[in-house]
Parts: C-alpha cells; sequence; structure tokens
C-alpha cells in the first residue's frame, strides 16, 4: 500500500491534469485546488463510523446535523473535495465529503480506512450546508446542480459558504 503522502502527490497531480481541462461553470478541480486544504487522516471513532457505501455526502451530512442537534458538541465542520482510499493497492482520487474536528482531525463516517487515506478539500459553513440539503436532499455542495453549479461560477457565493477554518479555529479554542 501506498502512504499518505504518496496518495495526496497523486490528487495533488490529478487536480492539477483536470484544471488544465476545465472551463467555465463546472471547473471542480480549479475550486477545490483554491479554496482547499490538506486534513489529518485520523481513524473514525464509533459513533459516526459505519456509514453508507457510496454515501459521502450524505453519510457527512448526516452526522454534520446530528452533531448540530446536540449543540455542536464536537465542532464538526462539513469538508467535500477528493480523497484517496488507503484501502486500495492503487491510489485512485476520487470526489469525496468527511468531516473534521476543530484539529483539522478526518471523520469519514463513509470510508472503513480514514486513518490511511488521503484528504484535501474544502470546509463549509454548516449553516450553508444545512440550507442545501433542506432545499435539495442529500447533494454535493460543489458539484450541485440543483443551483447550476453557483459555488464555482460566483466568487460571492462562495466567500458566503466556505468557513473561514483559521476563523473557526480560534473561536473552538476559546469554548
Amino acid at each position: 500500500m501506498q502512504g499518505i503522502t504518496q496518495h495526496m502527490d497523486e490528487i495533488m497531480q490529478y487536480l492539477r491534469m483536470l484544471a488544465d481541462h476545465e472551463s467555465g461553470s463546472r471547473a471542480f478541480a480549479r475550486f477545490v485546488l483554491e479554496h482547499a486544504r490538506e486534513w489529518e487522516s485520523a481513524p473514525c471513532g464509533a459513533e459516526f463510523a459505519g456509514g453508507l457505501p457510496r454515501a459521502c455526502f450524505s453519510n457527512s451530512q448526516n452526522a454534520l446535523f446530528y452533531d448540530m442537534r446536540r449543540g455542536g458538541r464536537e465542532g464538526l465542520v462539513y469538508v467535500e473535495g477528493y480523497a484517496s482510499s488507503g484501502s486500495l493497492s492503487f491510489s485512485l482520487p476520487t470526489p469525496h465529503a468527511w468531516l473534521v474536528d476543530p484539529l483539522g482531525r478526518v471523520i469519514d463516517p463513509t470510508w472503513p480506512d480514514p486513518e490511511c487515506s488521503a484528504y484535501f478539500g474544502v470546509p463549509f459553513r454548516a449553516e450553508y450546508v444545512r440550507a442545501m440539503v433542506d432545499a435539495h436532499g442529500p447533494c454535493s455542495m460543489i458539484d450541485n446542480f440543483h443551483n447550476r453549479w453557483e459555488l464555482v461560477r460566483m466568487p460571492d457565493a462562495a466567500a458566503h459558504a466556505i468557513l473561514d477554518w483559521e476563523g473557526w479555529q480560534a473561536v473552538c479554542a476559546v469554548r
């Protein structure tokens, strides 16, 4: 199996290759490269593990809303981007969704091996995720055809939706 660093390198190469061929309103790889960051791989606790396979957006959104109903006790943040599973014998960058805690550690309710997977994604404001899911059901925030890929097309919309990670960490540190 490949190491996380090698998986991350392959995610970045893949995104750059996609970005070179994208244009117009569906430039997802460019959006991710511009707004995403690397996240720390970590094992998923039993409370959030065991989501449905191939349902990462729904699994992660449901886990976020569960945390929100409990008053945000875990301080979880919903993230979308690309990840590469450590359980494969090859790297396959995949559009994916997961959560992170206030320290930036991944909580992936979908994949069984988050501690050996690589994650590169965009953190979203919980209120934005809630509004999109209430309006459209479980869906991708980035590849959201319901709103005609608003985040990718309109920088103002993206600025409203994307969480200021450093500011969020400062707020969590004060709690």
